[in-house]
């Protein structure tokens, strides 16, 4: 019994594992992709300030 316990826990262990590695993996992606969105929109932001304070 406890043979048959080990098999079908390792697996399992192993599926848990893999979906962390996936979800760390996205969140990782997320970052990467929202970093440039911030950079531009900071960007615009500071261009909007400079063209409204020289006129």
């Amino acid at each position: 019994m406890s043979r048959a316990e080990a098999n079908t826990n390792s697996p399992k262990r192993e599926r848990i594992k893999r979906k962390k590695q996936q979800q760390g993996r996205k969140d990782h992606v997320e970052v990467c992709a929202l970093i440039p969105v911030f950079l531009v929109s900071r960007a615009r932001n500071l261009l909007y300030s400079h063209l409204m304070n020289s006129r």
